[in-house]
């Protein structure tokens, strides 16, 4: 998340320093734009990385800027990013199986869906195509859940060893 701050940060200033040329916005957006597109392929937390960098863009090039405008208004994006990483770091401190929690959430209710759209199969008259396509996209997400899960489950248990995941064990 700290990463994140720095990069967005980054990206505040060099698009306000960009907005003054024409060239160089449209450098600046097809280089960034592609880079932080290919975050994509590292997963879901990366690309969040990457969506977070091209909207921070986006909205500095809402207004122009000059001077010590662009420095103050990437400071503020600083300032805000670092907020709430410490809130968040709060909020973690308190209750650190809130996330493990919702994610769970989450890839049951898609698990359901799933099952819901095999169901269509015991229609009387099912069509076979559309619900073939819906539950292939119903499989995507689940599959997307899951590895989102997997991660997260993973990451608490590297971090914080066995006694972090014994709310969760049965044994």
């Amino acid at each position: 998340m700290l990463y994140c701050n720095v990069l967005i940060t980054i990206m505040s200033i060099i698009a306000g320093y960009a907005a003054s040329s024409h060239i160089l916005l449209a450098l600046m957006l097809a280089v960034f734009g592609f880079l932080f597109s290919m975050l994509t392929v590292y997963g879901v937390r990366t690309s969040s990385v990457g969506i977070a960098g091209l909207i921070v863009m986006i909205l500095s090039l809402q207004t122009p800027m000059h001077g010590w405008d662009i420095w103050e208004h990437g400071i503020s994006i600083f300032i805000g990013g670092t907020w709430y990483l410490l809130f968040s770091l709060l909020l973690y401190k308190i209750r650190p199986y809130k996330i493990i929690q919702q994610v769970l959430g989450d890839f049951i209710m898609d698990v359901g869906e799933y099952l819901k759209t095999r169901g269509l199969f015991y229609d009387t008259n099912p069509e076979y195509d559309k619900t073939y396509q819906l539950l292939l996209q119903e499989q995507i997400n689940v599959q997307a859940e899951q590895t989102l899960l997997s991660d997260i489950l993973f990451k608490f248990v590297s971090i914080n060893g066995k006694k972090m995941m014994q709310p969760f064990l049965l044994c």
